[in-house]
């Protein structure tokens, strides 16, 4: 197994009117990273995407500030289609290739089931819903989940940032049960984690200040690369990083 380790400092820009909608398409076994994301409108405002992906079409909302002004952090992997029809949008983002990322689209009626199997971590981003965009002060998340594995079933929220481990199966269902209101529809982005890289020292390297993306790549030939990590850091700084490895 060979590793290669990079730190991309480019960022693409996508951009879109109502007068002139443009498509971003993301690729199978791509992800993009999103860095920034602004749009007409306010807060109050729900910033609508038509997302197309293995051929379904659904409305789907994003939640584009957190607090005042805090853009949350946004992974969508492909295939997948993305218009901004009732906006205009400016959007920065990375694209990585990597296998690794999926994006699902989940509802309040019919449950995703994710299968965690022996030996795998998963990990969650930030899952929005409707009703989460709606009414981000109401007490309801934005996804619902039931844990079962061989001893027990949980449920509970997801809200984010969770991990779960081998053996188990999470079903999502959107927080909210659509009454009063037509749009249930959600989507989360995870990724597994069990090919990461750890300990002992081998070196370091400098990122400048700014928003960079740091990965690390895996190749069995050096030809075909597949992301197995990757992480989003910004800092006013320069900052330093190594990179370690232990069987």
């Amino acid at each position: 197994m060979l590793l290669g380790f990079f730190i991309s400092l480019q960022a693409e820009t996508f951009s879109t009117s109502t007068n002139s909608v443009q498509t971003l398409t993301i690729g199978t076994n791509e992800a993009i990273f999103i860095t920034t994301l602004k749009h007409t409108g306010n807060l109050s405002d729900p910033l609508l995407a038509t997302v197309t992906q293995n051929f379904n079409t659904s409305v789907l909302p994003l939640l584009t500030k957190l607090g005042w002004g805090t853009t949350p952090a946004y992974a969508f992997a492909g295939p997948m289609t993305i218009q901004f029809q009732q906006a205009n949008v400016v959007m920065e983002f990375q694209r990585v290739q990597t296998t690794n990322v999926f994006t699902t689209i989940f509802n309040a009626s019919n449950g995703v089931v994710i299968n965690v199997p022996t030996n795998k971590t998963v990990k969650f981003l930030q899952p929005i819903s409707w009703f989460y965009l709606n009414d981000v002060d109401n007490a309801y998340p934005a996804a619902l989940l039931t844990l079962s594995n061989s001893t027990t079933v949980v449920k509970d929220s997801l809200d984010g940032g969770e991990n779960f481990s081998e053996p188990v199966d999470i079903t999502l269902i959107a927080g909210y049960s659509g009454i009063g209101n037509t749009f249930t529809n959600g989507w989360v982005t995870y990724y597994f984690t069990e090919e990461f890289a750890a300990l002992p020292i081998v070196g370091a390297t400098t990122v400048p200040a700014g928003t960079s993306m740091i990965a690390i790549e895996k190749s069995q030939d050096l030809a075909h690369w597949n992301t197995i990590f990757f992480k989003l850091v910004g800092t006013d700084q320069t900052g330093f990083y190594r990179f370690k490895v232990s069987n």
